[in-house]
Order: structure tokens, then C-alpha cells, then sequence
């Protein structure tokens, strides 16, 4: 699976494993990108890790996703995130049946 998000005015993808990709998800906030992380063992890690959920839309820029080289984007609609896990070391996107966790943004 791969992730697009927008730098600038260009488009850079982000693949499913470490490749030092830096992402801003707040103000000042910037992780490291480590990957991919199963919803259900998120869900079971969270306490462990001290990790908190972000949005990898609002700030980061996340805007499109594709399972596979050979398929095309899809791109979020109005309003919609992606949810990343965000632990001491980075960030990783949370998907689930392998497709990413997608929420709506509040407001």
C-alpha cells in the first residue's frame, strides 16, 4: 500500500516500510514515518506505547492512497483523514483489512 501526500506543490509517495520520510503533523511537530500498523494491534499496543491517534490529513498533508503500483489513487473527499499512531518514534498510518483508516474531520 502506498500513501501520497503533498510537499510543497509536488506529490511524494510514502511506501510501507521506514525510509527516513520526515512528516509535519502539527505545528512544529515533526516525526518520522515508520510505516504501517493494523488497526486491531494498535488498538492493543495504544496503552503500552503511550500513543495517541492524529490525523495524517489535517497538517501532514495525506491525501491519497493505492494498494498496489498498478492501481490508480484514490484521493479523500472533503472533510475525511487519515488516522495515524503516533508513538515516541513516528508515526504510522492505521489501516485495517488493507485499507487505511479513514475518519471524518471534526467541525
Amino acid at each position: 500500500m502506498y500513501l501520497r501526500y503533498r510537499m510543497n506543490m509536488a506529490y511524494r509517495d510514502l511506501g510501507p516500510l521506514r525510509d527516513g520520510t520526515v512528516l509535519e503533523i502539527a505545528p512544529d511537530e515533526i516525526v518520522h514515518w515508520l510505516g504501517y500498523i493494523e488497526r486491531d494491534l494498535a488498538r492493543e499496543w495504544a496503552g503500552l506505547l503511550g500513543a495517541k491517534e492524529v490525523s495524517l490529513t489535517s497538517y501532514a498533508k495525506v491525501e491519497g492512497w493505492k494498494a498496489s503500483e498498478l492501481d490508480g489513487w484514490q484521493w479523500l473527499g472533503a472533510g475525511q483523514t487519515f488516522v495515524g499512531f503516533l508513538v515516541e518514534q513516528g508515526v504510522f498510518a492505521v489501516v485495517e483489512r488493507g485499507k487505511p483508516l479513514i475518519k471524518r474531520l471534526p467541525g
